[in-house]
């Protein structure tokens, strides 16, 4: 689940960030309708994609990537102390 989504242009592109919610994370990158990846990847564990289309502008590409991926979950288990209280084996 995405959150939120902004839209920067730089330069002769675009950066989009979007906000993960839920703990989200192992996002496949952007595609587009009727584009083939002709370089890279479009999966989870993916940095970089470059896609063509025939409905595309002749001769244009897009590429993508992945600057930051959303960091996983906190997980494991974890000692809690307020004051003297504390509280052992919490799992997450």
């Amino acid at each position: 689940m995405v959150t939120a989504v902004t839209v920067s242009k730089i330069d002769n592109g675009f950066q989009v960030a979007m906000t993960p919610g839920k703990c989200g994370h192992d996002f496949p990158l952007i595609g587009f309708r009727n584009a083939a990846v002709i370089k890279g990847s479009s999966k989870a564990d993916s940095d970089e994609a470059i896609y063509y289309s025939q409905d595309f502008d002749s001769g244009t590409n897009f590429q993508v990537t992945r600057v930051q991926e959303a960091s996983r979950p906190v997980s494991g288990m974890l000692n809690l102390q307020l004051g003297e209280n504390q509280v052992e084996g919490m799992y997450m």
